[in-house]
């Protein structure tokens, strides 16, 4: 099966956002290991779906605009948890990027 270009680039640049939630995942992880197991069972949760989905961008599961529109949907949802997480433990985590 043959990509549409315009797709393809938007996979990658969600690709890309996906990795930069992953990155916050672990810094968050870092700056919090004296967590609760259950908070830190939760946050290894949300990192394994969000790792499925970043190894999985580029697969044979997506390849129609529908698809981006979804993956957009998902990482908008990570990047919410995210913040509503490092808000959470504002004052222990620094954001550095975007």
């Amino acid at each position: 099966m043959v990509l549409d270009y315009n797709v393809t680039i938007h996979l990658e640049v969600l690709r890309e956002g996906f990795a930069e939630v992953l990155s916050d995942i672990r810094r968050v992880k870092d700056f919090v290991g004296g967590t609760t197991k259950e908070q830190q069972h939760s946050l290894d949760v949300f990192e394994k779906q969000v790792i499925d989905l970043y190894h999985g961008i580029l697969g044979p599961g997506y390849n129609t605009m529908a698809d981006v529109q979804e993956l957009s949907e998902q990482l908008l949802s990570a990047r919410t948890y995210m913040k509503k997480i490092e808000a959470e433990y504002a004052g222990k985590v620094q954001r550095t990027g975007a």
